[in-house]
């Protein structure tokens, strides 16, 4: 197969899985990664077609494959913005407040409240461990719809200095 169609289909394939709603859907705000996909036919051996920061999402039987970009707002903090195929991850890796948000098949999924959320960051890899995804949570009732339980593996390779505009203070 000529290495050029490869280049091609390789192309295809990081760009498809590159794109994003709109964030019209009421999720995390900016959640688009900066990284900007490859869009040239014609790739020099210079491109790295690999991205800066990638990620893995499994809920139940579901597996998905995330670029993602990866942020260090203080000591022992990490903001990570991941996006898939039909797939937005918002991992706020914060000492005191952890929260994860998935926004996946039109719902907005969060850890359960009854437990806890665990993850680790240990060399630039952010990890969530098991956890319980939850739809329609509301706070003053604690009702909730399950929604599978979930974990997320992230390995930063890099970090960006800064925070999206919509969060900054």
């Amino acid at each position: 197969m000529p290495s050029a169609f490869v280049a091609a289909a390789v192309v295809v394939v990081v760009a498809s899985a590159c794109s994003v709603q709109d964030g019209s859907g009421g999720g995390p705000p900016d959640r688009s990664p900066t990284s900007e996909p490859v869009t040239s036919s014609i790739v020099s051996a210079e491109v790295s077609l690999e991205p800066e920061s990638v990620g893995l999402l499994t809920i139940d039987d579901r597996t998905f494959d995330l670029v993602a970009d990866c942020f260090a707002p203080g000591a022992g903090e990490v903001l990570v913005l991941a996006v898939g195929e039909d797939v937005e991850v918002y991992v706020e890796a914060f000492l005191e407040s952890p929260y994860l948000a998935i926004q996946i098949d039109g719902w907005l999924l969060e850890p359960s409240i009854d437990r806890p959320l665990e993850f680790s960051i240990d060399g630039g890899i952010v990890r969530v461990g098991e956890v319980l995804l939850v739809r329609d949570l509301d706070l003053e009732s604690e009702e909730f719809t399950a929604a599978g339980t979930g974990a997320l593996v992230v390995e930063c390779r890099t970090f960006l200095d800064e925070l999206p505009e919509s969060f900054r203070r």
